[in-house]
């Protein structure tokens, strides 16, 4: 990748800072909290990604940071400046937050060749076109968009026109850089590519950057702080792979990726929880809550925390299987087994290696203690 001017890593250093942030709406249903005191900080060189479903609140958190939308509660402040706050009656129109914006339909000037398009935030600043044009040129050759200048969006295709919807972004020499789903619209291997690139340019140059995906392997390979939102509030933030192998309720654990569920009755609590469970007794680590003897849990584990072995296996959270069916899924197989439970046959799913098993074939299933999660 082209080294581009790093002008970004200056002595003023990015950074957000937001401070019990709340915005609802009353509808036919009674009131709607988009976001429910809500508090985020995002560092200097920082990529933090907002992670949930539909209607969890991150886009509406985005929008607030750009100034597109204004909460009814809370503080703003981007640089060390309040931009926002209910408190003080102080709200910054977008335009002069100093940051810039990657959306997710493009939103190209389709008159505005290539270069013109880029080089438009600083041409907007009264930058000299010459300095716009020469900035315009070094981003457009770090995004894989060298010889392309002259062109209309209308030439490009649709992972072109979102490559310079992001070097314009670059090259308005923000400090800071929001990413409102910019990838939804592009194919899988396009996708891939510019998320790299993004890592790439964020790396170096420095800037705090603030993503917002539905997208959960989108997210774990951009984020260097995850924030998952539920209704408005966030509800766990860390390292992407500390919150998928160490989610603090089912929710999380759900959203993050597929699980095997089951519900149980606590038998004894202690180091380990022991419940009994539609697929005889397990012993598991308890991920939320409290519970005694006699209490209702959830229990959940990966499928690839299942070990699959041909040898019989005489220990907790162990089951004779049938590999029912196997779906090929690239670098590794999905298996669907067939367990014969105290309750009755019930299935797992388990990712393997490729062309470990057959179908038809028996096996034996073995579950670490930590790897089986109980939730309260």
């Amino acid at each position: 990748m082209n080294v581009i001017d790093t002008t970004l890593r200056g002595e003023t250093r990015a950074r957000i800072q937001g401070r019990g942030l709340s915005k609802k709406y009353v509808t036919k249903n009674g009131i709607t909290h988009a976001l429910n005191d809500v508090s985020i900080d995002i560092h200097p060189g920082e990529m933090v990604v907002l992670l949930g479903p539909s209607g969890c609140g991150k886009t509406t958190l985005l929008r607030s940071i750009a100034g597109l939308e204004q909460p009814q509660d809370g503080e703003i402040s981007i640089n060390g400046d309040i931009v926002y706050s209910a408190a003080r009656r102080h709200w910054v129109p977008p335009e002069l937050r100093g940051v810039s914006m990657v959306f997710q339909s493009y939103a190209l000037w389709p008159h505005m060749s290539v270069i013109e398009n880029i080089s438009f935030p600083l041409r907007s600043r009264r930058v000299e076109k010459a300095r716009a044009h020469k900035r315009a040129g070094e981003v457009m050759e770090a995004v894989g968009l060298s010889g392309m200048g002259d062109r209309l969006p209308s030439q490009l295709s649709g992972g072109q026109q979102q490559r310079v919807a992001l070097a314009r972004a670059i090259a308005a020499e923000s400090h800071v850089v929001l990413f409102d789903e910019p990838l939804s619209n592009v194919d899988a291997k396009v996708r891939d590519q510019i998320r790299r690139e993004i890592v790439s340019l964020q790396r170096q140059l420095g800037f705090a950057g603030l993503y917002v995906t539905h997208d959960q392997l989108e997210a774990g390979a951009l984020a260097d702080t995850l924030v998952v939102m539920d209704h408005g509030k966030v509800v766990q933030i860390g390292p992407p792979s500390k919150v998928y192998d160490a989610p603090n309720n089912r929710y999380v654990a759900n959203f993050m990726g597929p699980s095997n569920e089951t519900k149980g009755k606590v038998v004894e609590a202690k180091d380990l929880v022991t419940a009994n469970t539609p697929w005889g007794v397990v012993s598991g680590t308890l991920r939320s809550g409290k519970v005694s003897a006699g209490d209702m849990v959830e229990v959940m584990l990966r499928p690839e925390s299942c070990r699959l072995s041909r040898e019989p296996v005489d220990r907790p959270n162990a089951w004779q299987c049938t590999i029912e069916r196997q779906t090929f899924m690239g670098a590794f197989v999905e298996l669907q087994l067939d367990v014969a439970g105290p309750e009755g046959a019930f299935q797992l799913f388990a990712l393997a290696p490729k062309y470990s098993f057959s179908e038809g074939e028996s096996a034996w299933i073995k579950v670490a203690p930590q790897a089986m999660w109980v939730f309260a």
